[in-house]
C-alpha cells in the first residue's frame, strides 16, 4: 500500500510538473506567434513603402519626361530659330547619356513634332540615320502593348 502511495504521489507530481510544462510551452507558442504577426506587419509595411517609393521615382521620371518633351515641342514651335538643328544636338547628346533616353521622351511628344524630329533626323546633307535607328529601336523596347491590332482575317 505504501508502494502504491508512493507511486500516485510520483504520478500527481509528474502531472503538476506537465501541467506547468504545458502552460509554459503554450506561453512560448503564444510569443512565438506573436513574432511571427509582428514580422508579417513589418513586411507588409516594407513591401508597401518600397511600392509607394517605387511609384514615386516612376512619376517623378514620367515628369522629367514630359519636361524634356515640352522643352522639345516648344524648340520645335515655328517661331524657334534652329529649332530642329538644336533639338538634333540634343538627341545626340541623350544618346551619349543614355541610350534609351531619346525613346522615353519620345513616348510624351505629340506625333506631328515626333514626324518633325523624324524628317529633320533623315532629311538634309547632315541625316543622321544611326540616331533615328537608335530612337527607333529603343521606342520599340519601351512599348508596353502593341499600338495596332492585328486583323482577325
Amino acid at each position: 500500500m505504501t508502494e502504491l502511495n508512493a507511486r500516485w504521489s510520483y504520478i500527481k507530481k509528474r502531472e503538476v510538473e506537465l501541467d506547468e510544462l504545458e502552460a509554459h510551452v503554450a506561453e512560448q507558442l503564444q510569443s512565438m506567434q506573436w513574432h511571427t504577426n509582428q514580422i508579417t506587419r513589418n513586411r507588409i509595411e516594407l513591401d508597401q513603402s518600397f511600392d509607394d517609393r517605387l511609384n514615386l521615382i516612376q512619376e517623378e521620371e514620367k515628369a522629367r519626361l514630359q519636361e524634356m518633351a515640352q522643352i522639345y515641342e516648344t524648340l520645335l514651335s515655328p517661331g524657334q530659330p534652329d529649332g530642329p538643328e538644336v533639338i538634333r544636338q540634343i538627341l545626340r547628346a541623350n544618346m551619349e547619356q543614355d541610350e534609351k533616353l531619346n525613346a522615353k521622351v519620345f513616348q510624351y511628344i505629340s506625333v506631328t513634332n515626333q514626324a518633325n524630329i523624324i524628317r529633320t533626323l533623315l532629311s538634309g546633307a547632315d541625316a543622321d540615320t544611326n540616331l533615328y535607328q537608335n530612337i527607333i529601336q529603343n521606342r520599340q523596347k519601351t512599348m508596353t502593348i502593341d499600338s495596332i491590332e492585328p486583323e482577325n482575317n
